[in-house]
C-alpha cells in the first residue's frame, strides 16, 4: 500500500512553492517589493534542508561537521537561487507563450508590463504601452468607460474586468475582455495588479448572431400567435405524430363549439372522444386513426381531405382541411399541424346552385337550348352540356374561348356572326342565326338570343343568353322557298317558251278544233290565227298520218299525256313539213290539250347529209391501206363498243366485229406491249385527248406480228361530249425495222467509240501506274548505289543499302515479268511445259518464300493439305507463280495480327457422277473441251484482310484494275498479278474465283486444277546482283541546310536521310502527310522534300495546306515534289498545287543536290 507524505516533506514543498511566488512577484514588482527575492532565497534554502533530511538533497550536506553549517547554508541559499532563476524564466516563458494578453501595473494603476502578444498585435513600441499610454489602444468610443472603470478598480481595489475593442496594427477592431486581480501584501494595501486582455471577437459575434436569432424568433412567435388567432381558419397543432395532446386557436375551438384552454386530444387514449359531435364524410363516420392528420403523422407526406362535423343537435358543419407533418432536426415526425377551413355556407349555396342547375338542365334538355356565359373581359365562355350538344362536342369538350367558338361556325356565317356580336356589344341584345358544323361534317341552324351586362362605366363586362337547334325549321323554310321559286321559274319558263318562238304550240278541244297558237306554229303550218281557228287536226294532216293520231288521242284520253311522235303536216301551199309532235291535258280542264309541235326540217336534211357523209367515209375508208376502225365510247373503257371496221382489219386480224367489243381487240396486240397500249388509249379517253401509240399486231394468215402506228381522234357534238372515236393503225414494221438497224449502228458506233475512249483512258493510267511502280524501285536502286561508290559509309549502312538494293531489283524484276507475261498471254504465246507436278511442295515452297513478309506484320498462316488432291498435269513455274501471287496479295492486304488459311482440297465439278466419271459439260474458263474430268484439286486462300467491295468483285480478275487507283492508294502494284493468276489457271484447264463479304470481312481466293495421278517437284529462284556507285562531289556547300523530306517508303526515306547527311544536310524524315505538316510549322525547314503518292493523304493535299500556313508558320518554305509520278500531267498538277519544283524518280543525285541548293539560296 502506498505510504502518505511524512509532515516534514509536505513542508519542505508548501516552502518551495512559496518561495517560487514571491520571486515571481518581485520579477513583476520589483521596485514595489525589493525585499522579496532574499525572503524567498531564506524560505528556498530552510526547502531544501528539509527535503535533504528526507533524502531529496544529497545526504552528504545534510551530515557536515557544524563548523560547515554556515557554508552548509551559503550552499543551500545558492541552490535555491539558482531554482528561483529557473523557476523566474519558466514563469515568463510561460506568459510570454500564453495566447493572451498578459499585462501588469503598478499599486497607482500604471502599467509597467505587456507580454510579446501585446506588441503583436497593436504595433506599438514599449515606450507607447507604458503607464496609461496603451489606452490609446482602446476603441474610441470603449476608451472613456474602460478608463472610468479601471480608475474605480484601482481606487477601490477591486477586480477589474470589462469589454472593449483593440486597435489592430493593420487597422481593424476586434473585440477582448479584459480582466485584472490586485496585488495584496500581508496586509489589506494594494502593492500592484496583474491580468490579461482574451480576444472574444468570435463569442462576441455568435452571441450577437444568436441575440438576433432569439429576436426573430421571438418576433416571428408572436406574430404566429397572432396570426393563428386572426386568420378565420381552425387550426390544430398535435404534439406528437399519434396526435394525443393538440393545441387549437380561437377559431377551431369555435367550430368545435367549445370554450378555449380546454386540453384537446384528436387521439383518445382510452378511446373515448371528448367532442360533442361526430366526424363524418358523406354520412358516414370516420375512425380516429382515420383522419386526416393521424395519416399525416404516419405517412409524413402532406395530405387534405373534406370533412363533416355532426353536432348532437343535428347541425352540420362542412369543413376542407389541409395537414402538414412537422419535422426534427433529424428529419423524424414529431407532430402535424392541420388548418381547417369552414365551408359549411359555401356547401349550402353550391348545394343549392347545384340544384337549379339540375332544374335548369332539365328544362334546357327538354326544350333543347343551351345557355353559355362568355365573360368578356376574361374571354372564357362557359358553356352547358346542351349547349356543347347542340355544337356536336361531348360534355367539357369546348375548350372555353371566343376562339374555340369561332371554329365551331360555318366559314360562309362566320363574318357576319361575329358582325352581330359587335353590334350587340353596343346594342346590349343579340338576335341572330347561324350554321354549325359538326365533326361528322353535317350542318346544323342555331338561333341565339343573348343580354350584354355593363360596369358602372359601361364597359360590356359578359354576355349571358341561350342557343337553340332550328335546323328543321330552317330546312322547312328553305324547302317552301324552293318550291316557291320553282312555281316561280316554271312559270316564267312557260311564258317565255310561248314567247319564244322556238317550237311551235298550239291549244285545241277535244273535238280537234285549233283554239290558239303561237307565231311559230303559225309560221310552220303558213296560216293565219284566224285562218288556223277554222281549221281542225285533220285538215292540215296527210291520210297515212291519220291513225298515229288516233292512237295519240286514244293514249292521250287514258294517260293525259302521249308520248311524242313524227308525222308530217300540209302546209298552206301544199307543201308538207315533217314534226315531232306531243300532247298534254291541261291541269283543271277535261277537254282542253296542249300541242308542241317541233320543226324536223332541219334534221332531216343534217340527217341525209351525215348519211351521204358516212357512205362516202366508208368508201374512202375501205380503198385505204390502212386499218380502219369507229368506236362508240360507252359508261367505261371496258363497254366501248366498234361501230365500224374496215375489210382490211377484217382480213388482217381474222376478228370478227363482235370479237373485238370491249377490251376483246387486245388479244390482236402483242403480250409485251398490251399493258402500255391499254393504259394510253384509257388515258385518252378519260382526257378525250388523241391516241398515238405504237405496238405489234398479229397478222393471221401466219401468226407475224408487225409494227403499227396507231392513232385515233375524239369527235364531239355541239355541247362538247364525245360521240365517237375515229382511228386507224399504219403498218410501220419496215420503217421500224430501218429505224432499230440505224439505232444499232449508232450504239455500236457509239460503244465503239467509248471502247476506244476507255482503251486510251485505260493506256494513260496503266502507264502513270507502270511509270510509278518501276520508279519508285529504281529511286531507291540507284540512290542507294551512288552512295556505295563514295566508299565512306559504315558496314551496317553498306549491308542496309544492298539489302535496299536487291530488293528493289527483285521488285522490279516481278514487274517487268508480270508485264511480259500479261503481254505473252494476251498475244497468245506464252506455253506451258506440262508434267507431272505434286501440289503441296509447291504450295509449302511459297509458303516458305512469303514467310518472312508474313512474320513481319505478325500473321498467322495455317495450311492444310489433302493427299488425295495432291497430283496434277500442270507448268510448276506456272504453277508457284498463280501461288506465289496469291498468297502474296493476302499478306499485303492482311493487317497486323492477322490471319492467313491456306487449303488443298478435292471438289467434283457439278454435273460429275458420284463414281468421279467424267461428265459432258463445256468448261467455264472456256478451254472449249467438251470432255472435263470430274475430280479437281482445290487450292483455297483466305484472309482475314480488308476484303473487296462488292462493286469491284466482278472486275477483280480483269487487267490493269485496282480496287484504289488513286495517288493515296496504300498498296502499288500494276493490277496484273491476278490477271495473270486468271489466264494461267485457265491455260491449266481450270478456274478461279473469289468470295468476298465486303470491305473489312476478308476474301477467299479459289483456283481449281484438273487433277491427275502424278508426283511433282518444286523448283528454285534465282536473286539479281547490281553493281556499286561511287560518291561524286558538288561544287557548293550545304553544309547547315534544314530539309524536311516526306516519303512512304522505308528504303526511300533511309536514302534520302544517308545521302543528304553526307553532305551536311540536316534531315528530318516522316512517313506521313499529317505529320509533315506538323514539323514544318515547329522546325520551319530550308527546304521541302515530299512523295505525291502516299497512303491516307497524297502530296498534292499537304502542298495545299502547308500554302495555307501563315508565312511566320512556314507557309512559303520551298518545296520539292519528289514522285514516280513523271508524265508532263504530272509535273503541271505538281507544280500548280504548289510545289516548286518537280523532281521525278529514279532521282539523280547531282541533279537533287543542285535544287536544294537553288531553293536554299546557296551559291553554285
Amino acid at each position: 500500500m502506498a505510504r502518505n507524505p511524512s509532515p516534514t516533506l509536505l513542508g519542505g514543498l508548501l516552502l518551495l512553492f512559496l518561495a517560487h511566488t514571491l520571486v515571481l512577484i518581485h520579477w513583476v514588482q520589483p521596485a514595489a517589493f525589493p525585499w522579496l527575492t532574499p525572503l524567498g532565497v531564506i524560505l528556498a534554502s530552510v526547502a531544501a534542508f528539509l527535503l535533504a533530511r528526507q533524502g531529496q538533497v544529497k545526504a552528504e550536506r545534510a551530515q557536515r561537521q557544524p563548523d560547515q553549517k554556515l557554508l552548509y547554508l551559503n550552499d543551500l541559499l545558492m541552490d535555491a537561487n539558482q531554482q528561483l532563476q529557473a523557476s523566474e524564466y519558466r514563469s515568463r516563458t510561460l506568459m510570454e507563450a500564453m495566447p493572451q494578453i498578459v499585462w501588469a501595473a503598478d499599486e497607482t494603476g500604471a502599467v509597467n508590463y505587456f507580454n510579446q502578444y501585446w506588441y503583436d498585435y497593436t504595433g506599438l513600441s514599449q515606450a507607447e504601452s507604458m503607464g496609461i499610454a496603451g489606452s490609446n489602444a482602446v476603441h474610441p468610443e470603449d476608451r472613456d468607460r474602460t478608463l472610468q472603470r479601471w480608475n474605480q478598480a484601482v481606487a477601490a481595489g477591486d477586480t477589474f474586468e470589462i469589454e472593449h475593442r483593440l486597435h489592430r496594427h493593420d487597422g481593424a477592431y476586434r473585440w477582448f475582455i479584459n480582466r485584472g486581480l490586485p496585488l495584496r501584501e500581508s496586509g489589506s494595501a494594494v502593492s500592484g495588479w496583474v491580468g490579461t486582455i482574451t480576444d472574444i471577437e468570435a463569442q462576441k459575434r455568435h452571441q450577437e448572431i444568436l441575440s438576433q436569432s432569439e429576436a426573430r424568433a421571438k418576433a416571428q412567435a408572436h406574430e404566429l400567435e397572432a396570426f393563428m388567432e386572426a386568420v378565420p381558419v381552425g387550426v390544430w397543432i398535435a404534439h406528437d405524430p399519434q396526435c394525443h395532446t393538440v393545441t387549437a386557436n380561437r377559431t377551431a375551438h369555435q367550430i368545435m363549439r367549445r370554450p378555449e384552454g380546454l386540453t384537446m386530444t384528436a387521439t383518445p387514449r382510452d378511446q373515448s372522444y371528448p367532442f360533442q359531435f361526430t366526424i363524418q364524410r358523406q354520412g358516414q363516420e370516420i375512425p380516429p386513426a382515420d383522419l386526416l392528420m393521424q395519416r399525416v403523422g404516419r405517412s409524413g407526406q402532406a395530405e387534405e381531405d373534406d370533412y363533416e362535423f355532426v353536432f348532437e343537435n343535428g347541425d352540420v358543419c362542412f369543413l376542407h382541411g389541409r395537414a402538414v407533418p412537422l419535422l426534427n432536426e433529424t428529419g423524424a415526425v414529431c407532430g402535424v399541424i392541420g388548418a381547417f377551413l369552414d365551408v359549411t355556407e359555401r356547401q349550402q349555396i353550391e348545394n343549392a346552385l347545384r340544384q337549379k342547375q339540375e332544374r335548369l338542365d332539365l328544362a334546357e334538355t327538354a326544350a333543347g337550348i343551351g345557355s353559355f356565359e362568355w365573360n368578356i373581359q376574361a374571354n372564357t365562355n362557359i358553356w352547358s352540356p346542351q349547349l356543347e350538344a347542340l355544337y356536336g362536342l361531348q360534355p367539357g369538350e369546348f375548350a372555353g374561348s371566343y376562339e374555340s367558338w369561332r371554329q365551331c361556325v360555318h366559314p360562309e356565317d362566320l363574318a357576319q356572326a361575329e358582325a352581330d356580336v359587335q353590334q350587340a356589344l353596343v346594342t346590349g341584345e343579340f338576335f341572330t342565326d347561324w350554321r354549325v358544323v359538326w365533326k361528322d361534317g353535317s350542318i346544323h341552324w342555331l338561333h341565339a338570343r343573348a343580354k350584354i351586362f355593363y360596369d358602372d362605366q359601361g364597359r360590356p363586362l359578359r354576355m349571358v343568353g341561350v342557343n337553340f337547334d332550328v335546323t328543321e325549321r330552317k330546312r322547312s323554310e328553305a324547302e317552301r322557298q324552293q318550291a316557291e321559286a320553282a312555281l316561280r321559274r316554271s312559270e316564267a319558263r312557260s311564258h317565255q317558251l310561248v314567247a319564244s318562238n322556238l317550237i311551235g304550240i298550239v291549244f285545241s278541244n277535244s273535238t280537234g278544233q285549233f283554239v290558239e297558237a303561237n307565231q311559230a306554229f303559225l309560221q310552220l303550218v303558213g296560216y293565219s290565227q284566224s285562218e288556223l281557228t277554222q281549221l281542225s287536226w285533220h285538215d292540215i294532216t296527210p291520210p297515212e298520218y291519220v291513225y298515229l293520231d288516233e292512237q295519240a288521242t286514244a293514249e292521250l284520253q287514258r294517260r293525259g299525256v302521249c308520248a311524242p311522235f313524227e308525222k308530217e303536216y300540209i302546209r298552206k301551199d301544199g307543201s308538207r313539213v315533217p314534226i315531232l309532235i306531243g300532247f298534254t291535258l291541261l291541269a283543271g280542264t277535261e277537254d282542253e290539250y296542249a300541242c308542241f309541235v317541233l320543226d324536223l326540217t332541219q334534221q332531216k336534211q343534217q340527217a341525209e347529209a351525215l348519211r351521204h357523209s358516212e357512205s362516202m367515209f366508208r368508201t374512202l375508208a375501205e380503198t385505204l391501206p390502212q386499218l380502219v376502225w369507229v368506236i362508240r365510247p360507252g359508261d367505261s373503257p371496258q363497254q366501248n363498243n366498234y361501230e365500224y371496221l374496215n375489210q382490211h382489219w377484217y382480213d388482217y386480224t381474222g376478228k370478227s366485229l363482235e370479237q373485238l367489243q370491249g377490251d376483246g381487240w387486245l388479244d390482236c396486240i402483242h403480250p409485251d406491249d398490251q399493258p402500255r397500249t391499254l393504259t394510253a388509249w384509257h388515258q385518252s379517253l378519260q382526257q378525250e385527248a388523241e391516241f398515238n401509240m405504237e405496238y405489234r399486231l398479229r397478222r393471221a394468215a401466219d401468226g407475224a406480228y408487225r409494227w403499227h402506228l396507231g392513232q385515233a381522234l375524239p369527235i364531239f357534238n355541239q355541247v362538247g361530249q364525245v360521240i365517237k372515236w375515229f382511228g386507224s393503225s399504219t403498218d410501220i414494221h419496215d420503217q421500224k425495222l430501218a429505224m432499230e438497224n440505224r439505232v444499232q449502228l449508232l450504239e455500236r458506233e457509239r460503244a465503239a467509240r467509248l471502247a476506244l475512249e476507255r482503251a486510251s483512258r485505260t493506256k494513260d493510267e496503266f502507264l502513270a501506274i507502270v511509270s510509278h511502280e518501276l520508279r519508285s524501285p529504281l529511286n531507291g536502286i540507284l540512290g542507294w548505289a551512288r552512295l556505295l561508290r563514295t566508299r565512306q559509309l559504315s558496314p551496317d549502312v553498306i549491308e542496309k543499302a544492298l539489302s535496299s538494293i536487291e530488293r528493289n531489283a527483285q521488285a522490279q524484276t516481278q514487274l517487268i515479268e508480270d508485264l511480259l507475261d500479261i503481254s505473252r498471254i494476251i498475244r497468245g504465246h506464252i506455253r506451258l511445259n506440262l508434267r507431272p507436278t505434286r501440289l503441296s511442295p509447291i504450295i509449302e515452297a511459297a509458303l516458305d518464300t512469303i514467310g518472312p513478309a508474313a512474320s513481319s506484320k505478325a500473321i498467322q498462316i495455317a495450311a492444310q493439305f489433302d493427299p488425295a488432291a495432291d497430283c496434277i498435269s500442270a507448268d510448276p513455274d506456272r504453277l508457284q507463280q498463280i501461288i506465289w501471287n496469291l498468297l502474296s496479295n493476302a499478306v499485303k492486304f492482311t493487317p497486323e495480327n492477322g490471319r492467313v488459311e491456306v487449303g488443298l482440297s478435292l471438289v467434283m465439278r457439278p454435273g460429275s457422277s458420284a463414281s468421279g466419271e467424267p461428265s459432258q459439260a463445256t468448261d467455264k474458263a472456256g478451254s472449249g473441251s467438251l470432255n472435263q474430268p470430274a475430280k479437281f484439286a482445290q487450292i483455297t486462300i483466305s484472309d482475314t484482310g480488308q476484303g473487296i467491295d462488292p462493286d469491284f468483285l466482278p472486275y477483280v480478275f480483269e487487267r490493269f484494275r485496282q480496287a484504289d487507283a488513286t495517288t493515296a492508294r496504300r498498296q502499288g502494284g500494276l493490277g496484273l498479278g491476278l490477271a495473270i493468276v486468271r489466264n494461267l489457271a485457265e491455260l491449266h484447264g481450270g478456274s478461279v474465283s473469289v468470295t468476298s463479304e465486303g470491305l473489312g470481312q476478308g476474301s477467299t481466293f479459289s483456283v481449281q486444277l484438273p487433277l491427275v495421278s502424278v508426283e511433282a517437284a518444286p523448283k528454285d529462284w534465282n536473286r539479281l546482283s547490281v553493281p556499286r556507285q561511287t560518291r561524286r562531289e558538288v561544287p557548293f556547300s550545304l553544309e547547315g541546310l534544314k530539309i524536311l523530306a516526306v516519303e512512304d517508303e522505308a528504303d526511300a526515306r533511309d536514302f534520302l536521310q544517308v545521302f543528304l547527311e553526307q553532305y551536311g544536310v540536316g534531315v528530318t524524315v516522316t512517313s506521313s502527310a499529317q505529320e509533315a505538316l506538323h514539323l514544318v510549322s515547329v522546325m520551319q525547314p530550308d527546304v521541302l522534300l515530299s512523295d505525291i503518292g502516299m497512303p491516307g493523304e497524297d502530296g498534292y493535299s499537304l502542298i495545299q495546306k502547308v500554302r495555307a500556313l501563315p508565312l511566320e508558320q512556314g507557309g512559303r518554305v520551298p518545296a520539292v515534289a519528289l514522285t514516280a509520278y513523271a508524265r508532263e500531267s504530272d509535273r503541271i498538277q505538281a507544280l500548280e498545287s504548289g510545289f516548286d519544283v518537280h523532281v521525278p524518280k529514279p532521282i539523280e543525285p547531282i541533279q537533287l543536290l543542285t535544287v536544294l541548293a537553288r531553293l536554299a539560296g546557296r551559291s553554285l
